[in-house]
C-alpha cells in the first residue's frame, strides 16, 4: 500500500456504493503512477452493469486483501450468480473485518504480547488472574459467587491490525485478552461468562501462570499463533437484526453468494454475528460483534460490544451474547 493510501481506500470502504469514491480513490493513484488505477475503474464500470465479461483481470500481485475491501470479489461473485438485484443491500450492508487464521505453536515459541489463542496470557507486573466473577454473559447463569480462576483463552496485539481498515474501530496499540469461567467442574455449562481486558501499554509484561489451580472448563489450551486477513464481511439473512435484508426478492435463493462469504469469515473480528445453534444473537444493530473463540470445554463463545462502548474502548462492557455448548 502506499504511503498516505489509507485513507482513500477508507473513504471507498466507508460506502462500497459509491461510484465517485472510487473514481477519486483511481485519480489519486494514477497519479502516483500506480496501475491498479484502471483497474478500479474497469470494477466501476463493470458494478454498473454487472455483465462478467466487463470485469477487469486483476494482477496477480495485486493483494487479495485490496480486492475483497474494495469489493471487487463481493461484485464479482453476484454478477456471476445473476442476482443482480443483490448488489445494493450486499454492498450497503458489507462491512470490513478480519478474518482469523489460527497457526498451532508451542507457546515458549510465541512473543509476549503475540497475539495468539490458547496458552498462558501475558499480563503486566502486579495484575491479579482475574477470577470468575469478573466473568459475565447475557441469559445465562449469574457468576458473581465464583472466586475460582477464569480460564485464558486468547489475546490480540492491537498494533497487529493497527494498518487494517476494521481496527479503526479499535486503539491502535496494546493488548486485548480474553478470558472465559464455565463450571464444569460441577457439570453446570451454564454457569458461564466472558471477560475482556485491555492493557494499552504491552511494556514489561511477562507470561504469567495461574496462581492456583485452573478448574475443569478453564484448563489451559494448547497455544496457537493467530493473524489476521482483510476482508469485507456480511450478516446472517434469514435472523438477527437484518433478517431479510439480504433477501431482495422473497423465494430466491441466494445460498451461491452469501453462504460463500459466511464461511470464509466465520471466524472473523467486527465483521458481523453468527448464526449457529442459535439465530444471529446480535441485540441490535447498535451492537457489534467483536470475536468468537472457543473455550477449553469446547464451548463457542459469541463476543459482542455496544458500539458505545466500542467507540469509548469500553471493554469491560462486552456481552457474551450466545454460547454453542455443543
Amino acid at each position: 500500500m502506499l504511503e498516505g493510501e489509507s485513507e482513500w481506500l477508507a473513504a471507498v470502504v466507508a460506502n462500497l456504493l459509491d461510484d465517485n469514491a472510487k473514481l477519486v480513490y483511481a485519480d489519486w493513484l494514477q497519479e502516483r503512477g500506480d496501475d491498479r488505477a484502471a483497474f478500479v475503474r474497469g470494477l466501476v464500470t463493470a458494478s454498473r452493469t454487472l455483465s462478467p465479461s466487463d470485469f477487469p483481470e486483476p494482477d496477480p500481485g495485486y493483494p487479495e486483501e485490496w480486492l475483497e475491501l474494495i469489493g471487487y470479489r463481493l461484485v464479482e461473485r453476484i454478477a456471476r450468480s445473476g442476482h443482480l438485484e443483490l448488489k445494493e443491500p450486499a454492498l450497503r450492508l458489507a462491512r470490513p473485518a478480519l478474518r482469523m487464521v489460527k497457526t498451532e505453536t508451542d507457546d515458549t515459541q510465541l512473543g509476549v504480547g503475540a497475539s495468539k489463542i490458547g496458552g498462558m496470557p501475558d499480563l503486566p507486573p502486579g495484575y491479579s488472574w482475574p477470577p470468575g466473577n469478573e466473568c459475565r454473559a447475557i441469559y445465562y447463569e449469574d457468576t458473581s459467587h465464583v472466586k475460582r480462576l477464569a480460564g485464558f483463552i486468547a489475546q490480540v496485539n492491537l498494533a497487529d491490525v493497527s494498518h487494517t481498515q476494521a481496527a479503526r474501530d479499535l486503539p491502535r496499540s496494546g493488548l486485548l485478552s480474553f478470558f472465559c469461567f464455565q463450571d464444569m467442574k460441577n457439570d453446570n455449562p451454564d454457569l458461564i461468562g466472558a471477560k475482556a481486558v485491555y492493557f494499552p501499554d504491552t511494556t514489561g509484561m511477562l507470561r504469567a501462570q495461574p496462581p492456583k489451580e485452573l478448574t475443569e472448563g478453564n484448563h489451559a489450551m494448547p497455544a496457537a499463533q493467530l493473524t489476521f486477513v482483510e476482508t469485507l464481511d456480511l450478516p446472517e439473512r434469514s435472523s438477527g437484526p437484518w433478517a431479510g435484508e439480504l433477501e431482495p426478492k422473497p423465494g430466491v435463493d441466494y445460498a451461491d453468494v452469501l453462504d460463500f462469504f459466511r464461511e470464509i469469515n466465520f471466524n472473523n473480528v467486527l465483521g458481523y454475528g453468527r448464526s449457529t445453534s442459535g439465530g444471529d444473537p446480535t441485540p441490535s444493530k447498535d451492537d457489534r460483534h467483536l470475536i468468537v473463540l472457543e473455550n477449553s470445554a469446547g464451548c463457542r463463545l459469541h463476543i459482542q460490544i455496544h458500539k458505545d462502548d466500542l467507540a469509548a474502548r469500553d471493554f469491560d462492557k462486552i456481552k457474551l451474547v450466545w454460547v454453542d455448548f455443543d
